[in-house]
């Protein structure tokens, strides 16, 4: 029977600091769909210090290019009315969001709530708009990165018919890979990417399903270990979200 072994802090407990959001958001892409140029530029603000990527978008057809281009689950933050004749496009593109990949994260802010949530069932959040959006957003992150955390899990689970323990791992694959944490180079380059490591060799690649199949295929019989890089040397504990397998 294959067994994994698994390796988490409590992530609830570690999004209570400053240092590890920063971490887990560096260049994580948030699509924000707001037509007001005062709140993109508090938006862009405030996720731009978590270390995030914002992306500004402003109407359906932008949200449908790039997910043309990218379907991984993203963190969308829409408002409801866009535009002078577009008042409920934002229904529109939460339906074609989570149509489009379930496991996106999509939280609406708007003006337009009360009345409408039955129509907003499907968001993963909802705030009113207000003056703490500060403080909204930050409950935002610590939720997506729950939920993020979360989808990889359940697709682990799916993918490898697996038991859960918490014991912990020592063997020359996990040697590796807090080799690697200690690069600097090497994090930068790989951050929140996956790592697979089998027999020494070591495998990155964006996705989690894509890679798990190929080490799957590659070393049937050997233990293996898998991780989402996101953390650096300094950071304590940086094997938050890390994962290993073995026969």
């Amino acid at each position: 029977m294959q067994k994994m072994l698994i390796q988490r802090a409590t992530v609830n407990d570690n999004l209570s600091r400053d240092d590890t959001i920063q971490v887990l958001c560096n260049k994580l892409k948030v699509v924000i769909v707001e037509d007001d140029e005062e709140l993109q530029n508090q938006y862009n603000e405030i996720f731009e210090s978590y270390g995030c990527d914002p992306i500004l978008f402003t109407s359906i057809n932008q949200v449908k290019q790039l997910i043309h281009s990218s379907n991984d689950p993203m963190l969308y933050i829409l408002d409801i009315s866009l535009g002078k004749n577009r008042k409920t496009e934002g229904f529109e593109i939460l339906e074609f969001v989570k149509k489009a990949n379930p496991r996106n994260f999509v939280v609406v802010i708007s003006t337009f709530i009360s009345g409408n949530k039955l129509q907003l069932d499907r968001a993963d959040m909802i705030f009113e708009k207000s003056t703490r959006l500060e403080v909204d957003i930050r409950k935002i992150i610590e939720n997506f990165l729950n939920h993020l955390f979360n989808s990889f899990k359940e697709i682990f689970d799916k993918k490898s018919n697996i038991s859960i323990s918490t014991q912990n791992n020592s063997s020359n694959n996990l040697e590796i890979y807090h080799n690697l944490l200690e690069d600097t180079h090497w994090v930068e380059h790989n951050q929140n990417r996956f790592v697979a490591i089998a027999n020494g060799e070591v495998i990155t690649n964006d996705q989690l399903e894509p890679l798990l199949d190929l080490i799957e295929k590659k070393y049937p019989d050997s233990e293996r270990f898998f991780a989402q890089v996101i953390a650096n040397s300094e950071l304590q504990d940086k094997q938050d979200m890390s994962f290993s397998m073995s026969f």
